[in-house]
């Protein structure tokens, strides 16, 4: 008798171990299971707010995008617009030459010196003229 009684608590001691254990292991779940749910929650807020970001980032892209391809419109149109600006600075150097020409003929008047003068000055104005229409004959006034 002594021994069923004493296989009798071993067997309840057995069974109140494994049902601490269980409990240990439910309450461990529980709580695995908690960490989880906030885990989660976090991860799935913190996707929301990139995702609202992206939002902003795309529109902003976008607006971008438009300022480009307005300021590329400038450019195109300011460098189409280039060769202009070169010819009339051609013009004005020409026009500086020329009144250049005429201080100086009228500051040396002696006729060999002015021939001589005036010969250059053709030549040079012809020279560039020349220059401007065969480099620049795409470029329309």
């Amino acid at each position: 008798m002594n021994e069923t009684y004493e296989s009798e608590t071993d067997v309840t001691e057995v069974l109140k171990q494994h049902k601490e254990r269980q409990a240990k292991l439910a309450d461990q779940m529980l709580a695995m299971t908690q960490n989880l749910k906030q885990v989660s929650v976090a991860a799935r807020n913190i996707i929301t707010q990139d995702n609202k970001n992206l939002e902003l980032i795309d529109d902003t892209v976008d607006k971008n995008t438009v300022k480009l391809g307005k300021e590329t419109a400038k450019l195109e149109k300011f460098n189409q617009s280039g060769g202009k600006c070169w010819v009339w600075s051609l013009i004005f150097v020409v026009m500086i030459i020329f009144y250049c020409y005429g201080y100086f003929y009228e500051a040396f008047p002696k006729k060999e010196v002015n021939y001589q003068m005036t010969k250059f000055v053709c030549n040079f104005i012809h020279h560039i003229l020349c220059a401007m229409h065969a480099n620049l004959s795409w470029i329309y006034f």
